[in-house]
């Protein structure tokens, strides 16, 4: 099956309704599709053609548009966007060189943002085998690309929960803490996915909502139609908590392996660097603040220059090394190795 094929199927699949006035729609949209495509065919210096966003996996309504990638044959090409129009139907398309494509793919984390784009998209047409081969490859979830992906969920994750707790214990603000803890279930649904060894889409909630339902309708459909008080953003904090300490090891296994294996002290740069070209993350910090507070990692302080110039180390640093009897403690207790 072609792309234009399968875009038709789509179109059919999703419609919301059999009304004539939505069947008129889906014909505009495929129409202008199918327009526009053969036109850009015939520019030999667009060597791909990309659907991307809601029409290439799910349901069109009037207002929606059409979202195009443009690959262009030189990698000298400059990227630009357009507004274009076909049909009467708004079509958004970027123009990126090949080379820059293929950069930002072969940089990207499987399951990041990039490659759950991608994977979610129709190749509708390219001369380039290259580019047809990466589609082919697209929803596969190494191991190690999961693991970072979760590392940096995990990160993420401490973030929000210090968000959270100062809205909930500190300010007593039940919106406020309801707000953030919706972010919280956000993270909470990309990490499930990626536990299943899924790419975490758009709607990453609704993948999560099949992937563990009793976990996710309690922490997601529940909440928002249940009473906000302060007992019931306790339970849903005890809930988020809960989740984290029970997936430790796959959350934050590489940082603790890291540091076991090191046998020695690393200062938060030096793990910020070490984790930067894998993770795509620039600061783990809250990652390890509460590896230290829950004892598996010991924090010290270590002298750092300020500055190049800097003749002496004037503050300290956090620093942190591996605790194998608070570690041996936290990990006996939750019944790992």
């Amino acid at each position: 099956m072609n792309g234009m094929d399968a875009i038709s199927d789509t179109l059919q699949e999703h419609r919301p309704s059999n009304t004539e006035d939505f069947g008129a729609t889906v014909a505009l949209f495929q129409t202008a599709l199918e327009s526009f495509l053969a036109k850009v065919k015939q520019d030999r210096n667009v060597i791909a053609v990309m659907l991307m966003g809601s029409l290439s996996y799910d349901r069109v309504w009037k207002r929606s548009d059409i979202d195009i990638m443009l690959i262009a044959k030189t990698d000298k090409e400059r990227g630009r966007a357009f507004c274009l129009v076909e049909n009467g139907v708004n079509i958004h398309a970027g123009l990126y060189p090949r080379n820059q494509f293929k950069a930002a793919l072969d940089g990207s984390l499987r399951g990041g943002f990039m490659n759950s784009a991608f994977s979610r998209s129709t190749l509708l047409y390219t001369t380039d085998e290259t580019i047809r081969e990466y589609y082919d490859n697209l929803d596969k979830l190494g191991a190690h690309d999961r693991d970072m992906q979760l590392l940096s969920q995990g990160n993420n994750l401490q973030y929000l929960m210090a968000k959270i707790e100062k809205w909930h214990y500190v300010k007593k603000d039940l919106e406020y803490t309801f707000h953030w803890l919706l972010y919280a279930v956000e993270h909470l649904a990309r990490a499930e996915t990626l536990l299943q060894n899924c790419i975490p889409g758009r709607e990453v909630i609704q993948q999560a909502l099949q992937l563990n339902p009793s976990f996710f309708r309690p922490a997601y459909i529940d909440f928002i139609h249940g009473q906000k008080t302060p007992e019931t953003m306790q339970i849903a904090i005890d809930r988020v908590n809960g989740y984290i300490e029970e997936r430790l090891m796959a959350f934050y296994g590489p940082v603790i392996e890291y540091l076991q294996e090191a046998d020695s002290v690393r200062t938060t740069t030096e793990l910020n660097d070490y984790f930067k070209r894998q993770s795509q993350q620039s600061d783990l910090s809250f990652t390890y603040e509460y590896l230290a507070d829950r004892g598996i990692l010991h924090k010290i302080p270590c002298p750092v220059r300020l500055t190049d110039k800097s003749s002496i180390a004037a503050v300290d640093e956090a620093a942190y090394c591996y605790d194998p009897v608070g570690a041996a403690a936290v990990l006996k207790a939750k019944g790992k190795k």
